[in-house]
């Protein structure tokens, strides 16, 4: 080491004398390093300068920030006895925290190794904190290697940290007199460096799959379905609060434990779940702690492959014929209150009512008589059949009726005479037949009673 040193200490003083450089002997990221130092007017053999100000805010993420002395601390324990110091810079070369050897440590503040110290190219010249940051790359610069002299009896080793989407955001670095630089020094700093990346990808994962669970259990609660989520054993992973509510059970307390323990479970129910067999708006009734609960229940085994070979699979996307079985994982069952699928049909199919009497336009003798008629009409619970031609005001007068009588607060369901077969008429509605004939089907308007 000290042989390469010494090579390097002449190329280095052949360069920062008389401009000239040996390119067959520097690395070609190092040579551009010198270049720029030079071209920036910095003094090789200057005094460094130190710079510590704790009000700096660091860029460096919280996550990252949270692993740094650990790593660090591990990272010196594997080069115990070298007399080193571990540092961590961010993406600026702004020294944001050191460990090691409190001695080695003590030496390099001399030469303005502190928390708060730039260690940028334009502040320190060639070095491995800045080159790593420069480059994206592991590197190690050894004695005069570095561009100022006051480095020479140092060595710098470094290899960045990188975000999820692969920005450098950091950079870890080792640094301890030259006599002890060894290559391998640089594999455990990119190892290290390495290390903390993937763990800071691993937390950015973690606390989306976090945020995207918080987010699958609020759409969770908020459905209106009754749902739970089964292991293959039956026991609850997951209850929303209607499903709890409909049950009668506390969703808190049922987490865990098999339904079956909780819950006497109709017949249909307990063969499918035994069975890994799927039901589909089964209508079941549940002996609940309130009574009998009537649910229409939809039950889906949530299902994965596996082959022969133990390997998992959904070999059926790609249509694979191999010998394998379908077992169930889970289920998915969802309960909706029978109550509310009614009301909810009733709500799609029915229609109301917006016309009244007070729509109705005229004076003449006949038609008053007609709103007598129909005012009586609707106080009654007869059926009540509209006669008249096409465009003379049946569906106003059925309205009217409609809104009158004590059932204004009930569906009003329209059918179209002209648009049925006579012969479903004549299946259907037989006791209103004889009613029907002589009539033409656009003459007739029927209310039929809720």
């Amino acid at each position: 080491m000290q042989d390469v040193a010494h090579d390097y200490w002449s190329v280095w003083k052949q360069f920062v004398l008389q401009g000239v450089m040996q390119e067959d002997v520097l690395p070609p990221s190092l040579m551009q390093s010198w270049r720029r130092c030079a071209a920036l007017g910095l003094d090789p053999y200057g005094e460094l300068p130190g710079y510590d100000d704790p009000r700096l805010t660091t860029t460096i993420p919280q996550d990252l920030l949270s692993l740094l002395r650990p790593a660090m601390e591990d990272l010196h324990q594997f080069a115990e006895g070298s007399e080193c110091v571990v540092v961590f810079a961010d993406a600026q070369a702004r020294i944001v925290e050191i460990v090691g050897n409190r001695t080695m440590q003590e030496e390099l503040v001399h030469l303005g190794l502190t928390v708060g110290a730039l260690w940028s190219e334009e502040q320190q010249g060639s070095n491995a904190l800045a080159l790593a940051l420069q480059e994206s790359f592991p590197i190690q610069i050894n004695g005069a290697m570095h561009y100022r002299a006051a480095l020479h009896p140092l060595y710098t080793s470094a290899a960045p940290v990188h975000d999820l989407m692969g920005q450098t955001i950091g950079v870890l670095g080792v640094m301890g007199h030259h006599e002890h630089c060894h290559p391998h020094t640089l594999g455990m700093v990119t190892s290290a460096a390495q290390a903390m990346s993937n763990q800071l990808q691993m937390q950015v994962w973690l606390r989306n799959a976090n945020d995207l669970l918080s987010e699958l259990k609020t759409i969770l609660q908020t459905l209106p379905e009754g749902i739970l989520l089964l292991r293959r054993d039956g026991v609850v992973s997951q209850m929303n609060a209607p499903a709890g509510s409909m049950l009668g059970l506390t969703p808190a307390r049922v987490t865990g434990r098999r339904l079956r323990d909780v819950l006497p479970l109709p017949t249909v129910l307990a063969q499918a779940l035994t069975t890994y067999q799927p039901l589909s708006y089964e209508e079941l009734v549940f002996d609940t702690v309130h009574g009998r609960v009537t649910c229409l229940c939809t039950l889906q085994p949530l299902t994965s492959y596996r082959a022969e070979t133990g390997l998992e699979g959904i070999v059926s996307s790609v249509g694979l014929t191999t010998s394998e079985s379908t077992v169930a994982d889970g289920f998915v069952l969802i309960l909706r209150s029978i109550e509310r699928v009614q009301k909810l049909v009733h709500r799609m199919t029915s229609a109301r009512a917006r016309l009244t009497f007070a729509n109705v336009i005229g004076e003449s003798a006949a038609l008053k008589e007609a709103l007598r008629v129909a005012r009586l009409a609707s106080s009654s619970n007869s059926t009540v059949l509209l006669r008249g031609e096409t465009g003379t005001g049946k569906e106003i007068f059925a309205q009217s009726i409609h809104n009158s009588s004590p059932r204004a607060d009930g569906p009003f369901v329209a059918i179209n005479c002209a648009a049925i077969p006579r012969e479903l008429i004549k299946t259907r509605y037989l006791i209103w037949y004889n009613q029907f004939q002589g009539l033409s089907h656009h003459q007739c308007l029927c209310r039929v009673p809720a």
